[in-house]
C-alpha cells in the first residue's frame, strides 16, 4: 500500500532510520540530491540506509546540525508541526 501512494510518504522510526518510502516520494527525493538505497519490495528502505537527518539536511539545504535541531524542535513541540 505505501508504495503505491499516489503521494509523497515517509516513514521514520524512533531512532530517525527511515524505513519505508513510496515510489513517489523516492523519486522527489532523487531530485533533491538525496542518495535514496534500493528499497526492498518496492517500499522498505535496508536498515541503515538512509536517516530522517540526511533527508532534511538536503530538503532545507541546511548542515547535518541545522537538521538535527529541526527535529529536536518537531519532537519536542506540537507548535513545531504547524510551521
Amino acid at each position: 500500500m505505501v508504495r503505491d501512494a499516489p503521494v509523497g510518504l515517509m516513514l521514520a522510526d524512533s531512532f530517525g532510520q527511515v524505513r519505508m518510502l513510496s515510489r513517489e516520494f523516492a523519486s522527489w527525493l532523487a531530485s533533491f540530491g538525496v542518495k535514496v538505497p534500493p528499497l526492498h519490495d518496492d517500499a522498505i528502505v535496508p536498515a541503515g540506509a538512509l536517516t530522517l537527518a540526511s533527508v532534511l539536511e538536503h530538503l532545507l539545504a541546511q548542515p547535518a546540525e541545522g537538521a538535527s535541531r529541526r527535529i529536536a524542535e518537531l519532537v519536542g513541540s506540537k507548535d513545531a508541526l504547524r510551521r
